[in-house]
């Protein structure tokens, strides 16, 4: 049975070999092949967009990741002095806001 099924394998191949022309290497074959493969590339309008639309998102997850790589803006020390002066003063308040200045003022 497996020598049957060599023969059958074998003829398959056989057959598909004889139905496809396999062209002759010569010098410039390789030039033309690579001119074909070029020629379906250029030709594609999707890799264009899709080219595209994959900078955009590069530039655009670089953009955002300097934005948020940057410090966030410390509040100076008289803009608190004036929002502790307007509030009215309790005794935990004033705790948070003298830790507050006394970490600014360290800086």
């Amino acid at each position: 049975m497996d020598r049957d099924f060599d023969k059958e394998l074998e003829r398959a191949f056989q057959a598909y070999k004889a139905s496809v022309a396999v062209p002759e290497p010569g010098v410039a074959f390789n030039t033309s092949v690579w001119a074909v493969i070029e020629a379906r590339r250029s030709a594609r309008l999707f890799g264009f967009w899709a080219k595209a639309l994959t900078s955009s998102a590069l530039a655009a997850s670089l953009l955002l990741g300097v934005m948020t790589s940057k410090p966030a803006p410390h509040p100076e020390p008289e803009y608190l002095s004036a929002i502790i002066a307007s509030n009215s003063p309790s005794p935990m308040d004033a705790e948070l806001a003298t830790a507050i200045l006394e970490a600014d003022s360290s800086r």
